[in-house]
């Protein structure tokens, strides 16, 4: 036998990566938009193509308010490990009494990989600051105070309603 053949089969059995969607934090600003980035990250290099579609979602931000609302499909060429998801946050001065606001990045429909954290959370951390004339008003406690006439004024919260109420005058 002069020359021998033999033909050998490799049967791909890794199992795919897997991807991961990280938290952010940031200050909203004073005016313009600051953008969130989210990292969204392959557990290991692929020799394929690999997608994942992403859409935003309200906790306590609103979009159109406080973000502009953002989806889309991510594509990593192959041995691509790393994409960023940009999400516009609206700056503004106005001071909102509580806690941070947050809305949430989510994963899903993934092709060639697995998705093992498919949500993200992003903090928009409150920094703006009350002014002199800032008050706390509830249903039990109303604000009394003399205008420039020196004429007392009362003001009384009504009803079950929440928000941010602002006096102009």
């Amino acid at each position: 036998v002069d020359h021998a053949t033999a033909t050998g089969t490799i049967t791909d059995n890794d199992p795919p990566p897997s991807l991961r969607v990280g938290n952010v934090s940031l200050n909203e600003g004073d005016s313009g938009t600051t953008e969130a980035a989210f990292t969204v990250t392959l557990s290991a290099p692929s020799g394929l193509a690999t997608t994942v579609d992403f859409a935003t979602s309200d906790v306590a931000a609103q979009a159109g308010n406080d973000y502009l609302a953002t989806h889309g499909t991510l594509a990593f060429a192959p041995g691509e490990t790393s994409k960023t998801i940009s999400v516009p946050i609206f700056g503004e001065t106005v001071f909102e009494q509580g806690a941070d606001e947050t809305l949430l990045v989510n994963l899903s429909t993934p092709t060639n990989a697995t998705i093992v954290n498919a949500q993200a959370t992003g903090t928009i951390l409150n920094d703006d600051t009350a002014s002199a004339n800032a008050f706390t008003l509830d249903a039990k406690h109303p604000f009394t105070f003399h205008d420039a006439n020196n004429d007392l004024v009362t003001i009384k919260l009504v009803g079950l309603g929440s928000g941010i109420v602002s006096l102009v005058g």
